[in-house]
């Protein structure tokens, strides 16, 4: 063999060299353009999922979306309006509060590299895509305060890496998906205010990662699994405004980490555990209000150190309050109304002396239980924040503190339907924030303090149903915001003071049972935002002024359903229907006018018909004449209308018969004439004819007299009577009558014949002439030929 010079052995082995590194080019070049066309490909894929996605918004208001391009030199995705890319992959699609309006495009799902979609606050409709169950590195789906429906994607349980999911505030059906308790790096699920519906899946109780649950205002039901005792690491536990059932598992109070625990407005019952203060030191929030717990309220609360929000009210608790409460200093809000709290004994409300330490108590409500004992002097030295106390519908008895005038931030201060006694302290016109003072159904007495007329941002005054008395001071005018005034039930007198017409708000005035007099004229005729006027059982007199016809809200009806709500309770007592009746609330739409029980007098005026909104009209028990104006038929709201005990005359208008919405009519005890109006609806109201009874000359239906144009209808009717008995006696009468007709006719002919057979012969023609004349008439008469 020949060995090869060294130098030729060099030279082969550069080109060996050489070639490797060409074959190695070849590989990097054909690597790169595939490497290219693939982030291309991938580029493309984006870019036609973004577009999808502005493609299925209709409205774009603020023009986030007006980037959004893809035509040729336009602007990269990856700097679109709340598009965030890493290495041209979108990670991010932030477009929160935007008032986009449209659907989420299913090519959402093609953007695999998504780790935040944040879409709050729009106006987002249709389906969540199924296909963001494809989205495997998603970490937050944001989507709530939409309108989104349908039900829950099941394949979300795919985007493993999910920790935030909030799709609370839209209009989900159906129930959650138990795949979503295998969520395990999921930190908060927030899916309340939906209707999504169903129980609450064991499998949560698998999320050991779980901070904030929120489950509130659903249509869940069923019991709360002992599962969720399982999550070690929660804060929030929010399931209030459900319909959850059942005792609640004990475990669920063992959770320490918890700091908001709210399970209020379900059908949950059960007891408080006794070391509830222990096991769940942390708490600042708890409620359980609106649920059927029963049993007494622990002593242990007072270790709850940071507890702001305590509210325990509308249940079956009993026995005392605890009185070392005081120890909760961050105290913000006590509610312990509508249970069966106290005995009655002069004790129960010890409690209170001990919350002069809560500094930071702005709202105490112990309304509704069985609270006796007198009104505590130590509430004057309540802190100076509080601006709700309620301690109405209880057994409070004694007179009210003078030092109440120290708690200048009350807004409301509630005392009413208790047995409270003494005058009003004169300091109560000095709580300039005030806006519902509610001191009704008491024992107070003396005269209405002239100091409220500092009270001007006062809404709601309440002091019906005591034994107040005297004038009703001239400084309420300057009450200007007052909307509700109930003067009801006193022994206040003197006329309707001038102030009242100076109130520009007021909708509700009820001065009913008193002893005021005079005229009515002058404060009415300013009463434009007037919904419900009742100035009944008095001494008014004069006439009813045109004005009324000025009662602007009353000459429509609201279409607004909600309660009015002042703060406080502003029920009424009224007679409506005829029943007295009392008024749990009152809304937009609530109307009437009773002035029934005066002394008010002339006629009814005809502006009363422009009050087309008025839903309640009751003038009865007074002395008005005239006539009924036909203006009331234009009341097409009204469903009841009593006029009855007055000197009304005249005919019932036939415009009546036009109110489809009436319910009740009552004109009785009048002088009311002619006949009774006819309707599908009217007839229907009095079938007993109770409505109309002593009205001596009305006649027709629902009355026992015949009209004169119905009798002479029946005269000139031939057709026999129905009824077979009816006809026979009938005309076994008419028989009787033809036969005395004979009989007479018999024996005056002859006699008078004879005369004159024996006296004058020449009489004879003219006398039967005569004879035959009368004979017809009779016939006529009584056979109609």
């Amino acid at each position: 063999m020949k060995l090869l010079p060294q130098h030729q052995k060099s030279s082969s082995f550069s080109a060996v060299v050489l070639l490797l590194l060409r074959i190695l080019t070849l590989i990097v070049s054909y690597m790169s353009i595939n490497s290219v066309a693939a982030i291309n490909d991938n580029s493309s894929n984006e870019l036609q999922a973004l577009i999808a996605f502005k493609n299925g918004i209709t409205q774009d208001p603020l023009g986030i979306l007006s980037s959004w391009n893809d035509k040729n030199n336009s602007l990269p995705f990856c700097e679109w309006g709340g598009v965030t890319c890493s290495g041209n992959r979108v990670t991010r699609l932030v477009l929160p509060s935007q008032r986009l309006v449209g659907y989420i495009s299913p090519h959402i799902g093609n953007l695999s590299f998504l780790e935040d979609l944040i879409l709050h606050n729009n106006s987002l409709i249709g389906q969540i895509p199924q296909q963001i169950g494809c989205l495997f590195r998603l970490k937050r789906l944001v989507l709530p305060n939409n309108s989104l429906e349908g039900e829950i994607p099941h394949n979300i349980s795919g985007c493993s890496n999910l920790i935030d999911i909030n799709i609370a505030s839209n209009n989900l059906v159906g129930s959650i998906p138990s795949g979503l308790g295998y969520l395990s790096n999921l930190k908060t699920m927030l899916l309340g205010y939906n209707n999504i519906s169903g129980q609450i899946p064991a499998s949560l109780g698998n999320l050991s990662s779980l901070t904030d649950l929120h489950l509130s205002y659903t249509n869940l039901e069923g019991r709360i699994p002992n599962t969720l005792s399982q999550l070690t690491n929660l804060k929030v536990l929010a399931l209030e405004l459900g319909r959850l059932s059942g005792v609640v598992p004990s475990s669920l109070y063992n959770i320490s980490s918890l700091e908001a625990f709210s399970l209020s407005d379900n059908q949950l019952c059960g007891s408080i555990p006794f070391d509830i203060g222990s096991t769940l030191p942390n708490v600042d929030f708890f409620s359980i209000a609106n649920n059927n717990f029963t049993g007494t309220i622990p002593n242990s609360f007072s270790n709850m150190s940071r507890l702001e929000f305590f509210m325990l009210s509308s249940n079956n608790l009993v026995g005392s309050v605890p009185s070392n409460l005081g120890n909760l200093k961050s105290l913000q809000i006590m509610s312990l109304g509508e249970n069966k709290l106290g005995s009655g004994q002069a004790n129960d409300l010890n409690f209170v002396d001990s919350l002069v330490n809560c500094t930071n108590l702005g709202s105490l409500g112990i309304s509704e239980n069985n609270f006796g004992g007198m009104l505590p002097s130590s509430i004057a030295n309540l802190t100076t924040y509080l601006g709700y106390l309620d301690f109405s519908r209880n057994q409070i008895y004694g007179s009210i503190s003078p030092g109440i005038q120290n708690l200048q931030g009350l807004t409301t201060l509630l005392l009413g339907s208790n047995q409270l006694t003494g005058s009003i302290p004169p300091g109560v016109g000095l709580l300039e924030n005030l806006e519902s003072l509610d001191l009704k159904e008491n024992k107070l007495h003396g005269s209405i303090p002239s100091s409220f007329g500092n009270l001007s941002r006062l809404i709601q005054l309440s002091l019906n149903g005591n034994n107040l008395t005297g004038l009703v001071p001239s400084s309420l005018e300057y009450c200007k915001s007052l909307q509700v005034l109930n003067l009801a039930n006193n022994n206040f007198q003197g006329s309707m003071p001038a102030a009242f017409g100076s109130l520009p708000s007021l909708r509700i005035l009820s001065l009913r049972s008193n002893k005021f007099n005079g005229s009515i004229a002058e404060a009415i005729r300013h009463f434009s935002q007037l919904q419900i006027l009742d100035l009944s059982r008095n001494y008014f007199s004069g006439q009813l002024p045109r004005q009324i016809g000025n009662l602007e809200m009353l000459k429509g009806r609201s279409n607004n359903k909600y309660a009015l709500v002042y703060g406080g309770d502003a029920q009424l007592e009224m007679v409506i229907k005829g029943i007295e009746v009392q008024l749990e609330k009152l809304y937009y739409y609530s109307s009437g006018i009773d002035l029934s029980c005066n002394i008010l007098e002339g006629s009814i005026p005809e502006e009363i018909g422009l009050l087309k909104g008025l839903s309640m009209l009751n003038l009865s028990h007074n002395c008005f004449s005239g006539i009924i104006p036909a203006s009331v038929g234009n009341m097409k709201g009204l469903d009841s209308l009593d006029l009855s005990f007055n000197k009304l005359f005249g005919q019932v208008p036939d415009s009546l018969a036009s109110l489809d919405s009436l319910g009740f009519l009552d004109l009785s005890y009048n002088n009311l004439s002619g006949r009774i109006p006819s309707g599908l609806h009217l007839d229907t109201l009095s079938g007993d004819g109770s409505a109309y009874i002593n009205n001596s000359f009305l006649c027709g239906l629902l009355t026992n007299d015949i009209c004169e144009d119905d009798q002479s209808t029946n005269t000139t009717d031939s057709s026999p009577p129905n009824n077979f008995e009816d006809y026979r006696e009938e005309a076994k009468d008419k028989l009787l009558f033809c036969a005395i007709v004979a009989l007479g006719f018999a024996v005056g002919f002859w006699g008078l014949f004879f005369v004159l057979l024996v006296k004058k012969e020449k009489m004879w023609f003219p006398y039967w002439r005569l004879v035959d004349m009368v004979a017809r008439r009779v016939a006529r008469c009584v056979f109609g030929l």
